[in-house]
């Protein structure tokens, strides 16, 4: 019996260690490394799969079960929510059911400090995940110069997983925010070179804003101000209101640009803020919310993964016109996930978001979080599926790394 519970207990770092690498795997292929939208799905489900039978087994032989009714009733109403669109939904629920799982992934591993990186073996995984990782963005960033694309002025320069170079700007950000946590230089300056040939503005005043007051932070002057509750902590209920807000900033902001700035006055790509690519999201943003203001059934149900053939959008060549421009997914957090899986269903989820970000938030890295949160106005789906395990990945060394922290409060 003794030599059994000593197997046992082995047995769960060793499923510590599982976990760890299946996500860090997870996010290397589905986010640095190019795969189609096919073999992406199909990994989302694998990894879904596999760290769901290790998390069993790891809290079913947990002496310290941390797991609170507070941390299960949101996912069960979630959960809920999923069979509500299976039975009323005309339009699927892979994606609501995709994203629910995911979200109680992230907080069952996240919350309940698995990734603990206190002792050596885990700082060592740590190290292993940078220089793999800073390899593979050297690599690509040498061979983008010599096939020209570096320095190309057509916008043809972003991560091959991503095919986007606001996407891979995220990417990127999330990565420094890691390299900058656990003071890998190499790794921040990567990331830096990247920003600027990007060229993604959202990148690049997110990392204005990281640098900006990191820079601050360190100044004697502004560290009596970091003394204030908002910095070193904030309740969930604050976070979903911050949240809520930047998404209502950015409706409004839509609006006013798209009845108040007459088609002439939009300028030609990245010539000013109102350009063309600007011009057709706060369009997009508009006719979103019209969509869901004019029909009562997006309360409960969304259009899930058909939301493109629903919006016309699936064809870029033929897409829906409004306003003058094609018609996109609308680039707001909120608006897509209402599109996407109802009201109810997005107002409980960005709660349980909400939740996430508090665990994470103290003065080390509510700049990090602060500027997420901007990233999402422009952005529909940060806070979902990988981009959400990405975000807690990339700021758990920080978040756990208790003697540093001790250091910092001394």
């Amino acid at each position: 019996m003794i030599l059994f519970k000593g197997v046992w207990n082995s047995m769960k770092i060793k499923i510590k260690t599982i976990i760890y690498y299946l996500t860090y795997i997870y996010l290397i292929f589905n986010f640095i490394v190019y795969i189609n939208a096919i073999v992406s799905t199909l990994i989302d489900y694998v990894y879904i799969a596999l760290v769901s039978i290790f998390l069993l087994l790891y809290f079913l032989n947990s002496k310290n079960k941390s797991i609170t009714k507070k941390t299960l009733t949101i996912p069960i109403v979630l959960m809920l929510f999923v069979f509500i669109q299976i039975i009323f939904g005309k339009f699927g629920f892979f994606d609501i059911f995709k994203n629910s799982v995911f979200a109680i992934i992230a907080c069952l591993i996240f919350e309940n400090n698995i990734f603990d990186n206190d002792n050596r073996d885990e700082k060592k995984k740590i190290d292993f995940i940078y220089v793999i990782t800073c390899i593979y963005l050297t690599y690509f960033l040498i061979l983008s110069f010599n096939s020209g694309t570096l320095l190309a002025k057509n916008n043809s320069f972003f991560l091959l997983s991503m095919q986007d170079k606001n996407l891979s700007g995220v990417i990127i950000f999330l990565y420094m925010c890691f390299c900058y946590n656990k003071k890998y230089k190499f790794g921040v300056i990567l990331c830096i070179i990247y920003t600027i040939f990007l060229n993604s503005r959202m990148t690049q005043m997110a990392s204005l804003l990281f640098f900006g007051v990191e820079y601050l932070r360190k100044k004697s002057i502004f560290s009596k101000v970091l003394k204030f509750k908002l910095f070193s902590s904030m309740e969930s209920k604050n976070i979903y209101l911050l949240i809520i807000l930047s998404q209502i900033i950015m409706i409004g902001v839509s609006y006013y640009s798209a009845y108040n700035i007459p088609i002439s006055q939009i300028s030609k790509y990245q010539e000013s803020l109102m350009d063309g690519s600007n011009a057709i999201r706060v369009r997009a943003n508009v006719y979103a919310f019209e969509t869901i203001k004019n029909d009562a059934q997006f309360i409960y149900r969304g259009y899930d993964s058909e939301i493109k053939k629903q919006l016309g959008v699936s064809d870029i060549n033929n897409s829906t016109q409004f306003m003058g421009f094609r018609l996109v997914q609308p680039h707001s957090l909120f608006l897509n996930l209402v599109l996407r899986y109802g009201l109810i269903y997005s107002f409980i989820y960005l709660m349980y978001i909400s939740h996430l970000v508090s665990i994470y938030w103290n003065k080390r890295t509510f700049v990090s979080l602060l500027a997420y949160i901007f990233m999402n106005m422009v952005l529909p789906y940060l806070f979902s599926n990988g981009y959400l395990i990405f975000l807690l990945f990339a700021l758990q060394p920080l978040v756990y790394d208790k003697i540093s922290m001790g250091k910092e409060e001394a």
